[in-house]
């Protein structure tokens, strides 16, 4: 079956046709779908992060004081290098 034996040539034309407020309420609805699933994933996170909370595997704790400056120090020289006299003091 042919689309034109279904309906008659102005009825495909009036479903085809574009239109400025169709456009703007399916882009209107795609961003308020966007921003639904954001809000909701802030307010109830996934499962896996209660899990993740209660068993860490990150020694998170040297970070904090007393460990957490000379830790620190520790990462940015390995990462970035001894520290140098500032720009312009090259050798």
């Amino acid at each position: 079956m042919n689309n034109s034996e279904l309906l008659s040539n102005a009825k495909i034309a009036l479903l085809t046709a574009r239109s400025d407020v169709m456009g703007w309420s399916a882009l209107l609805f795609t961003w308020s779908a966007v921003a639904a699933v954001l809000a909701a994933l802030a307010r109830w996170p996934h499962p896996l992060m209660w899990v993740f909370k209660r068993h860490r595997w990150f020694p998170i704790s040297l970070f904090h004081p007393p460990y957490g400056n000379a830790v620190q120090r520790l990462v940015l020289r390995f990462f970035l290098g001894p520290p140098s006299d500032g720009p312009g003091h090259g050798k």
